[in-house]
């Protein structure tokens, strides 16, 4: 099993007893830490548990008033919120743009519920990354978001940067068009969705011109950053 989700921390904050049961089981059963706290609890008690991803019921922010889940959101910017609920389309939207980084409706397919979980706490440990990746020719700075190829500068978009350095972290090593696009793309719900990250790595080997080969199809399954030499990060 995956060391990164071993690792990880989850908390639930409120949720009702009978969910609060299914979803730990679920969630232990796939390799994670779960915890679970009243929404009366101090905000200092949840900083101390230092959680990889806060999962909580709307109704613990009393639906349209969103103060605890703002809070939450202001004091811990490093850890995603995910909301549970059954609230409206526009709460939803003022949900996501007050604080949380996810909305996902009740009652909802556990599979679903998972995957959204997965790329949560991918993007979490990915973010957590080493600074600067070196492979063949390739050098990138996640601090100054600076990507050199043969000591050629290299402007890539946002989201051109992110892919390559998703392939960085994981040289070598097979990524499945699914791991790319849940954390690469983490807030939104894509499945089996495969255009639009065809599209970036089209983009992204022409950027980066002789070291786009680096880049390599694995015909139905995804792609891999492959080469003679291998990888260092420091």
């Amino acid at each position: 099993m995956n060391v990164e989700i071993m690792q990880a921390h989850i908390l639930l904050i409120g949720i009702q007893p009978n969910l609060v049961t299914c979803l730990t089981t679920q969630l232990c059963q796939q390799g994670y830490r779960v915890s679970f706290l009243s929404p009366t609890v101090p905000l200092l008690k949840i900083q101390q548990l230092r959680p990889d991803l806060l999962i909580m019921s709307l109704q613990t922010a009393g639906n349209l008033d969103l103060e605890s889940c703002r809070c939450l959101s202001s004091a811990m910017k490093k850890t995603p919120i995910m909301l549970l609920g059954n609230a409206s389309s526009q709460e939803q939207i003022e949900s996501l743009n007050i604080c949380a980084n996810d909305y996902l409706s009740v009652p909802f397919a556990i599979e679903e519920f998972l995957a959204r979980v997965r790329a949560k706490v991918r993007r979490v440990g990915w973010e957590k990354a080493d600074e600067v990746f070196t492979f063949e020719d390739l050098w990138l700075n996640v601090q100054t978001h600076e990507v050199f190829c043969n000591s050629q500068k290299v402007e890539l978009t946002a989201k051109e940067f992110d892919l390559l350095k998703y392939f960085m972290m994981h040289p070598q090593q097979v990524l499945t068009h699914q791991q790319i696009l849940d954390t690469v793309w983490p807030d939104t719900f894509l499945t089996n969705n495969t255009n639009i990250l065809h599209v970036y790595i089209r983009y992204l080997r022409r950027k980066l011109e002789a070291a786009g080969h680096l880049i390599q199809t694995v015909r139905g399954v995804g792609y891999i950053l492959k080469g003679e030499h291998g990888v260092t990060s420091s």
